[in-house]
């Protein structure tokens, strides 16, 4: 868990940097100046390596709620033999939808780009 916390963490450190302090293009809505991300998210998930990355992170991403969300459980005392079984199910299952779903983005993009 800490391997994959302090990756998570770096990780989250350059996905603001770049999403959040990145390049700010802007658009006009109704008038309105906004800041146009979907041009940035384009951009960047253009870049194979960043995707890589992106990927990966997210794979061990799942890995680290798969067991956060099992050990949750047990550190709250919900550790019986009649439950555990459901609740480690449900977090893999919540682990694998999340990381699957969020990995349908970069590779949608990059895919859709080329």
């Amino acid at each position: 868990m800490i391997y994959t916390g302090i990756l998570l963490f770096t990780f989250l450190v350059v996905h603001l940097k770049t999403f959040k302090f990145g390049p700010h293009y802007t658009s006009t809505v109704e008038g309105v100046e906004i800041r146009d991300l979907h041009t940035l998210v384009w951009e960047v998930f253009q870049n194979p390596a960043y995707v890589i990355g992106y990927v990966v992170v997210l794979i061990f991403m799942g890995f680290h709620l798969r067991h956060g969300f099992w050990s949750a459980f047990q550190s709250l005392g919900i550790s019986h033999p009649k439950y555990s079984p459901f609740i480690h199910a449900l977090g893999i299952f919540t682990a694998v939808a999340l990381a699957v779903g969020f990995l349908g983005i970069p590779i949608f993009i990059y895919i859709m780009g080329v």
